[in-house]
Order: C-alpha cells, then sequence, then structure tokens
C-alpha cells in the first residue's frame, strides 16, 4: 500500500511510470464509482475524509487515502483505498502498465448505427447465405465468444481487513 506516487517510486519495487498510472488509475475508478457531494458534512458523513472536486466546482468526494498495489497474475493491478471500508468488488484492480481513460458519457461520440457493409443480420433461410470467402457473415445475435475466466478466489471481508491492516503503509 503507498501513500503518494512518490512513495511508490521510493520503494523501488516499480517503475515511475507505474505508479504515476496506479494513482491516475485509481483517481478516475475513485471518480467514476463514488458519487459527488453538494456539501462536505454530506460527504464526511459517509466517507469521513473528503475533500473539493477540482474537476467540479462546488462539489465533495472522498480523499484518497492510498493505493493498495497487488502483484499476482498476468500484471500487478492497483485498487483506491478510502477511509472507511468498501464494499467487495466496488473498484476494479486496474493494471499499472498504462493509463486507463476516464469513461466517456454514452452520448459523447456515439454512433447509433454502425458504418454500411459493417454486419449482416443472421440469413432467414439457407439459401440466402453467401458461402464468399472474401465476405465474411457475422451473426448478430450469437452470444460473444469469451475466453474462459480463470477462476476467482474469494476473500472475505475479513479476511481482507486483516491482511491491509498487516499490510505494510509506504509514505
Amino acid at each position: 500500500m503507498f501513500a503518494t506516487p512518490g512513495a511508490c517510486i521510493a520503494s523501488g519495487r516499480f517503475s515511475r511510470d507505474g505508479c504515476k498510472n496506479a494513482f491516475a488509475n485509481s483517481q478516475a475508478e475513485l471518480r467514476e464509482k463514488v458519487q459527488s457531494f453538494a456539501t462536505r458534512r454530506k460527504c464526511q458523513s459517509k466517507y469521513r475524509l473528503c475533500e473539493k472536486d477540482a474537476d467540479a466546482g462546488e462539489s465533495y468526494r472522498p480523499t484518497l487515502l492510498g493505493v493498495e498495489i497487488a502483484v499476482g497474475g498476468r500484471e500487478p493491478s492497483a485498487t483506491p483505498i478510502l477511509a472507511v471500508e468498501t464494499p467487495p468488488r466496488m473498484f476494479a484492480a486496474l493494471p499499472i502498465s498504462r493509463a486507463i481513460e476516464p469513461a466517456k458519457p454514452v452520448s459523447e461520440g456515439f454512433a447509433p448505427i454502425g458504418p454500411v457493409g459493417r454486419f449482416r443480420a443472421k440469413a432467414e433461410r439457407p439459401a440466402e447465405v453467401s458461402h464468399s470467402r472474401d465476405e465474411a457473415i457475422v451473426d448478430v445475435d450469437a452470444a460473444a465468444m469469451r475466453a474462459p475466466a480463470p477462476p476467482m478466489t474469494r476473500e472475505s471481508s475479513a479476511e481482507r481487513r486483516r491482511r491491509l491492516r498487516a499490510a505494510p503503509f509506504v509514505e
């Protein structure tokens, strides 16, 4: 667990860019998943430590106390830590190898109609199907193909709390 990007860099365990990405991704995740409050008092009643949100005029968000960087799986990932216990899986563990852009509102850059020729509806009868190799037909009704997810280990809230309390906190 690291309180600042500087503490993460000073530890020597992660690259400078990795540490900066961990904190930037955690801030973006915090802004995306946690509501803002009109007054500091309302925010503090739910999250204890709050600060004025620099991106939005008179609104308050919970203070990011630090970032937990977990090493395991494919690459290290970061999760934001707040002053209160958060529900399990409230925040996604985001990779530190690259900066994640905040989610754009749906209306921004939204094109409801795809480009011509991109998809073909599923043919009603087999006679209508073209078997040309140059022409690929995408079945828009078929379920998306996904790689099987690796088995997840569930960590209880009490186990996570014990692990976080025992973790070294670098300032």
